[in-house]
């Protein structure tokens, strides 16, 4: 799992990150303490000095220091995997989405305040979510349902409303992706082989 931001790379595994501030040049280990789970996602702010990891546990940790410290977060009551995390370009603003939940999903969360507070997107039901995207202000969100769960959600206004779709012939998303102004997407399908992109509303 990698995430890059100008010249700063981070890579993550079980229970370790590496950072780059030069491009992969050369490389600094962080060890995540009391983290016992693989990484699944990674994101960062534009300046590579907040970070966030969602796990394969109930977890989420950020970093406000380019990785040298972390802070165990978690949503209230959540109980899954991490399938979708996106960081807003001065990482404030969060997006999140429980693959797993309790075995039939989970919830959608959103966070003004970099993962110290969250937000369950209750309005969009329960899923397994694999795939999001946000603009770099992260204004404009989208995410979608996994598996034959074929639905995904947008939303212009950080998460405050939602508008639903499900017209994509296909069974669920492995990535997405988004223009810095959240207006153009691209998505990956799970299967079929197919390549998606759209115009955001």
């Amino acid at each position: 799992l990698v995430a890059a931001s100008a010249d700063n790379i981070w890579s993550g595994s079980l229970a370790v990150i590496w950072t780059s501030t030069n491009s992969g040049a050369s490389w600094t280990q962080h060890t995540i303490p009391g983290m016992t789970f693989s990484i699944n996602t990674i994101a960062s702010s534009t300046d590579g000095t907040k970070l966030v990891i969602g796990t394969e546990d109930d977890y989420i940790y950020t970093s406000t220091d380019s990785g040298s410290t972390w802070t165990k977060r978690s949503p209230s009551n959540a109980t899954g995997e991490w399938g979708v995390l996106q960081m807003s370009a001065d990482g404030t603003k969060l997006l999140t989405a429980d693959y797993r939940g309790t075995g039939n999903g989970g919830y959608a969360y959103t966070s003004a305040d970099g993962g110290v507070s969250w937000k369950v997107q209750a309005s969009l039901g329960v899923a397994h979510w694999a795939g999001g995207a946000c603009s770099q202000d992260c204004s404009r969100m989208i995410v979608f349902q996994a598996f034959y769960e074929t639905n995904y959600f947008t939303s212009i206004n950080s998460g405050s409303s939602w508008m639903g779709g499900s017209d994509l012939d296909m069974s669920g998303f492995s990535a997405v992706a988004s223009s810095s102004d959240g207006k153009k997407l691209i998505a990956d399908a799970d299967s079929g082989s197919y390549i998606y992109t759209g115009l955001y509303p």
